[in-house]
């Protein structure tokens, strides 16, 4: 299995930060896979520095999901992002593979993944509880 990383990128209201892979028809949380010997924490934040240009100051282990289907292990971080919007973003020079960074309330998103993401409060998002969804199609 590869072991993959993304990131819950939330302000306070719910927003989150979205993006749109080069040939993709949906949205979803950034990140990447974890190199040889990479502690997840890292990869994490080393993702969305490459992405996004972002530096992540605080970030937790919330979510962890096992991916068959698609031969992947998935760790989910939560980082709280505060005075950060789309203007902000579109300074930043945006990873190639990207074509769009969005920033939407993350019940409100139609089209994105992961779709479980939706069933939690925002309360149960900025604990710093690990839930292991388990597998997932």
């Amino acid at each position: 299995m590869v072991l993959r990383v993304r990131g819950i990128l939330m302000d306070k209201s719910g927003r989150i930060i979205l993006v749109k892979n080069k040939g993709m028809a949906y949205y979803s949380l950034p990140g990447g896979h974890a190199e040889k010997n990479e502690p997840t924490k890292e990869t994490i934040i080393r993702e969305i520095q490459e992405e996004l240009g972002l530096q992540l100051k605080e970030t937790h282990m919330k979510f962890v999901v096992e991916m068959p289907h698609i031969n992947s292990f998935e760790c989910y971080y939560v980082s709280k992002v505060e005075g950060i919007d789309i203007a902000t973003l579109r300074g930043v020079d945006f990873a190639e593979e990207l074509d769009e960074v969005v920033m939407e309330h993350y019940q409100k998103m139609e089209n994105y993944f992961p779709k479980w993401l939706k069933k939690y409060s925002l309360e149960q998002i900025f604990s710093k509880e690990v839930i292991y969804i388990g597998i997932v199609d």
